[in-house]
């Protein structure tokens, strides 16, 4: 079950929901919500985990638990 989301709340007014290639069960007639943005490869391929967290992520991530 989704929340909306306070679009004038400072700690979710600039959060990007996005997912790509998800599977499962009840993915494919899933209810997302009107924030929600289903990523095509291309799109995908412009985020990397430096991207989004920052280029000394692997000074603090357990590189282990990476594909």
């Amino acid at each position: 079950v989704w929340s909306i989301w306070d679009p004038g709340n400072p700690q979710t007014n600039h959060v990007f929901f996005a997912e790509y290639n998800s599977t499962g069960p009840g993915v494919e007639d899933a209810d997302r919500p009107s924030f929600a943005t289903v990523l095509t490869a291309e799109e995908a391929s412009a985020y990397t985990i430096a991207s989004a967290v920052g280029d000394d992520y692997a000074d603090w991530v357990d590189m282990s638990y990476l594909p």
